[in-house]
């Protein structure tokens, strides 16, 4: 008896679905002009780029500059001119891949039946990053646009390995693990700069795109008296693969079915199981018309008539993002202020050219001698040559070492004596094209003399990083600060677990008196330990002071 209650029940199953009316996507390529997201500010008409490399060797990842601007960095609304570029893309690079390195224990069923073990096995769990940032500059290379891209706490993971112990794991990543590593990073290096053409010409450029548009009839029409409605919809393809970016189409290209989409809207019952289908077509379909009509205010009404049926709500949260993405990059761009300087200024380049190639490595750097410069305490003298570190060990620490000096050496010259610089004699260096300022940091009881690279500050504070080895980095603040006599002191405050009290709380306390918005914040947990925070707390000092930020 139960077999022959389930037969009817499926047999009445069966005769319902093929009876059901249901939703009939007809799919249609269509082209429009996609406006950017954030429209530059200056009435540009040329573009150039310039591509800093950093210690990224382009030759390892399989690419050329040349190929790269050609192939990742495009505009189509603007003329690329290489040398005199009314605005410039700046794309910095940094080839700081290394994360780090874990040993994870795995276990897995070996053999069948009787046979069958369980094994125990090491992966390393590797984690690598790709730092990028951009900026855009005016005619007159004033930044328009700065903007972290891939930051350095954006971490991408990997598996390498499957040994019997830590020991034969190690053995095996030092005999492959760099070659892995590398292949890792070309292929999400090539992901990460097609991600960055998409972003910029999405943000900035105007461009013809093309997407796949949906309009729907229905199958099984006649059983509900809506054929004639479901019949016209596919004739609908030459009309909407025939727009273009130059030619978009108007309402009166779809002819009688807006007349017939709006009866159906009107007449058919949204609450009834099989009229449903012809309201909510219809519904969908006025949304999309009018979507590529731009007419963005029907196109959101008619979307949310989707949800009078009370069921496949889904119709509605698939569009209304694409509408409201295209009514906002409309409305970005309608009265555009033309804030920056929209020619190019020779003299500008000329000056922003020169302040770039005075930071550039001389020559790409080998081992622990690396080509740089040292500017010293005068901020007038700049020393160039190949710098090697000073440091001495700490009595009474695990391995703990200060900087006491650098030695400067120039090998184009080897008649020049090698010069000694102590740390107090220095105001930075360069070295391998990254910028390093001597800090004091306490370690205890103990005071270490550091080298961190400043990577986002403003007037009084700033944000750096300090080279642990072995390719992890610890962020510090450092802070210009008045004491009880009136005297500006520094600092230093570590973020990555220096701050005992956790890092709200200790901000909180810290920036008494500094900062409200920071104190108001830390109290109310927003800050992480992530870079992306810590550059917050920069934003966030520089609004309180009214000063900018810098990279």
């Amino acid at each position: 008896m139960k077999q022959l209650t389930l037969i009817a029940l499926s047999l009445l199953f069966t005769c319902t679905t093929i009876l059901a009316q249901r939703l009939d996507d007809q799919r249609f390529t269509h082209q429009y002009l996609q406006l950017p997201k954030e429209p530059l500010a200056g009435e540009f008409q040329t573009y150039a780029v310039q591509l800093n490399q950093g210690s990224v060797n382009l030759a390892k990842m399989g690419m050329l500059e040349s190929s790269i601007i050609s192939t990742y960095l495009n505009l189509e609304n603007y003329d690329y001119n290489a040398d005199a570029g009314d605005f410039l893309i700046e794309v910095n690079l940094d080839g700081d891949f290394f994360v780090s390195k874990e040993a994870k224990k795995k276990q897995k069923t070996e053999g069948k039946g009787d046979d069958a073990k369980v094994v125990t096995y090491y992966q390393y769990l590797v984690k690598f990053r790709i730092p990028i940032t951009y900026r855009i500059l005016d005619g007159k290379r004033e930044v328009v646009v700065d903007k972290i891209f891939s930051g350095y706490d954006r971490h991408y993971e990997k598996t390498f390995g499957e040994a019997s112990s830590t020991a034969r794991l190690e053995q095996a990543w030092t005999n492959s693990g760099q070659a892995s590593l590398d292949s890792w990073v070309k292929a999400e290096f090539s992901n990460q700069m097609s991600a960055l053409q998409r972003h910029l010409q999405s943000s900035y450029d105007t461009r013809p795109a093309t997407e796949t548009t949906i309009f729907y009839s229905i199958k099984k029409a006649d059983k509900i008296g809506y054929e004639e409605m479901a019949a016209a919809v596919p004739s609908l393809k030459s009309v909407v693969e025939g727009a273009s970016a130059t030619s978009p189409l108007s309402m009166e290209d779809f002819g009688e079915n807006i007349g017939l989409w709006e009866a159906a809207l009107a007449n058919a019952d949204a609450n009834d199981k099989k009229e449903s289908v012809a309201f909510q077509a219809a519904a969908y379909n006025l949304a999309t018309a009018s979507l590529i009509t731009g007419d963005y205010v029907r196109a959101r009404e008619m979307a949310n008539r989707l949800t009078d049926a009370g069921r496949r709500e889904w119709l509605q949260r698939a569009i209304m993002p694409v509408i409201d993405d295209r009514d906002q990059r409309f409305t970005a761009n309608q009265n555009v202020e033309m804030t920056f300087n929209s020619s190019f200024d020779q003299a500008s380049h000329t000056a922003y050219m020169a302040q770039q190639n005075a930071v550039a490595p001389t020559t790409a750097p080998t081992g622990e001698d690396q080509v740089g410069f040292v500017v010293l305490q005068n901020g007038q003298d700049t020393l160039h040559g190949i710098l090697t570190y000073d440091y001495k060990e700490i009595r009474g620490t695990d391995g703990g070492k200060t900087l006491k000096g650098i030695h400067l050496e120039d090998r184009a010259n080897p008649d020049k004596a090698r010069r000694y610089l102590e740390v107090e004699e220095f105001l930075y260096i360069n070295r391998g094209g990254v910028t390093y300022f001597p800090v004091r940091i306490s370690v205890g009881p103990v005071g270490i003399m550091t080298l961190q690279e400043p990577l986002y500050g403003t007037s009084g504070l700033v944000l750096n990083r300090l080279d642990e080895g072995d390719g992890d980095f610890s962020y510090w603040l450092v802070h210009g600060a008045k004491n009880r006599k009136g005297e500006t002191v520094r600092k230093v405050y570590a973020l990555d677990g220096g701050l005992f009290q956790g890092l709200n709380k200790s901000l909180a306390n810290k920036f008494e008196g500094y900062c409200p918005t920071i104190v108001t914040k830390a109290n109310q947990e927003v800050y992480e330990s992530n870079g992306t925070s810590y550059r917050e707390i920069i934003d966030d000092y520089a609004a309180c002071n009214g000063t900018e930020t810098f990279e």
